[in-house]
This record gives structure tokens, sequence and C-alpha cells, in this order.
């Protein structure tokens, strides 16, 4: 399993350095965890064993506590140490990450949360006293558990069941008007937005759709409109259909313009989401269709 899950890794590092950022974002990078967490209970043996039962849940409840204090002490301090860490890391994220709405305060967190699981693994293998390296383990596990993206939703928040529902109709909705011509989708996705823009395009595969991995709609590089063409069926997402005409001057600049095959809107508030599907065109041809 430890051989399968180094695999694992390597293709994922491949893939990464071929330019789709599977590892920068969490729903991609976490099919990587249930191998780890599998592979892991084989790097130090068996801890329970010739233990009673009495102490097996005396060490299970301890986990517990200290899982619980990793998370009251160690959550409220990562946005102060972001801030220290900031100005020497931020560029260096910049020049890493794929993206320019990777969130780079989420990438940092995700750091912290891999170096102490590298250092709980280490401890298992360079420490030679069992009760110390079985405490720095425990340590290092709890703080990797902590540091990262909340998953479950807090319980005054809506549920998933409007994105979800939000996603599944605007995917249908696109289905319908794919066409034969080449999809591409182009949007805004600052760092913390509720709609499901994301969501949308992942579930048409995400990367191979992408303006080059775009998600800073209007904001068009010479290379991102060299994918462009007569051909290209663009699938443009925002908040509200006004705010998808940001779209045409950056693409008129490259000579492109577009004229409509369908819109819709869903949502509402936060979840508030517009689709407007369009065929480019060269400029002076929109006119004559």
């Amino acid at each position: 399993m430890q051989v399968v899950l180094l695999m694992a890794v390597a293709i994922w590092i491949a893939v990464q350095i071929q330019g789709t950022p599977v590892l920068q974002l969490d729903y991609y990078s976490s099919y990587l965890a249930p191998l780890a967490l599998i592979a892991l209970p084989l790097q130090g043996g068996e801890l329970g064993a010739g233990l009673g039962r009495r102490s097996i849940v005396t060490l299970e409840l301890a986990a517990l506590g200290l899982f619980a204090l990793a998370r009251w002490l160690i959550v409220p301090v990562v946005p102060d140490l972001w801030l220290r860490a900031r100005p020497w890391l931020e560029p260096r994220l910049s020049a890493w990450l794929w993206g320019s709405s990777i969130d780079h305060e989420s990438a940092f967190v995700a750091l912290v949360g891999i170096a102490a699981g590298l250092v709980a693994v280490l401890a298992l293998r360079a420490n030679n006293y069992p009760r110390l390296r079985w405490i720095v383990f425990a340590l290092g596990f709890a703080v990797a558990c902590v540091a990262g993206p909340p998953y479950m939703p807090s319980a005054k928040v809506q549920s998933g069941s409007a994105y979800y529902e939000e996603t599944l109709a605007a995917h249908r909705f696109i289905s319908q008007h794919i066409g034969r011509r080449d999809l591409r989708f182009w949007y805004k996705c600052p760092p913390g937005t509720r709609r499901p823009m994301r969501s949308v395009s992942s579930t048409f595969l995400w990367g191979p759709v992408l303006l080059n991995y775009n998600e800073n709609m209007p904001v068009l590089s010479k290379d991102e409109a060299n994918m462009l063409g007569p051909q290209t069926r663009l699938v443009l997402l925002a908040p509200t259909v006004e705010e998808t005409e940001a779209a045409r001057a950056p693409l008129r600049t490259f000579g492109f313009d577009y004229h409509l095959v369908a819109q819709r809107e869903f949502g509402s508030g936060d979840l508030s989401l517009a689709v407007v599907i369009v065929d480019l065109a060269r400029i002076g041809d929109v006119g004559t269709r």
C-alpha cells in the first residue's frame, strides 16, 4: 500500500507539472487521502500490542482530547502566522501556483498541514524512544488534521443541497446547448465565493474546458486568446447577466465578438449565477448571422 501511495503521488505531481493543478485543488488532491490513511498505520508497528481494553480506550480518549486541543490552539493562530509569512511566501506562491483565483492563505494552511504530517511520519522513523516518537507523531498528526480548509458545513449555514441543485440545473442547461463546437468556460472566481462557478465547469472536466485556467474574467492574455476561434462556444458565468458583458471588450481586442445562443439565471443572493452561452465569431461576422 505504501508503494501504491507513492505511485499515486508521483502521478499527481506529473499531472501538476504538465499544467493541471491537481495538487492545489482540494477536491482533486483529496483522492490521495484514503491511500495515505491506509498506509499510515504501517509506519509505526503495532501500538496497541499487549494493551488491555481499558488502556486502549484511555489512549483513544487521550487522542480525541489531543485533536480537540490542537483545533482550539492551531486554528485561531493560523491567520497571524499567514500575516507573518505573507511578505516572503506570497510572491513564491504566485510563482508556484496555477490560476490567479487560488487562495494563497488556503495554500499556506495546506503547507502547514503537510509540514506537520511529515514531522509526524519522520518521528516514527527517526526516533528510538517509543513513547517520545508516538507523542511527536500524535501532535504532528493532530496539527495536520486541523490545518486545512473546513469541509464540514456549519450548523448555522444552509446545507449544500441548494448549491448541489443549482450546479446540477446549470449543468443540464449547458448540456442542452453544447452542440458540436469547441466548448470553453470563462468566469471570475474570487477566493471565498459561494457561487458554484468552478463546480459547474468541473462537471465538464474543468481543466480541458477552461481558458488556460483563467478564472479571472475579463483578463485575457494572448496565449489564452489563441485557444479561441470561430468554432468556439463560450460559456460565461457571472453573478448577473449584465456582468458577463465585461467579456466583450477583451475579446474584441483580439478580433473576436460573439452572438447569444442562450442564457438563464439560477439561484438568488450569494448563490445567484447567470449562465450566458455565446458563439464566437470574427468582428464583422456577427451581424451577418
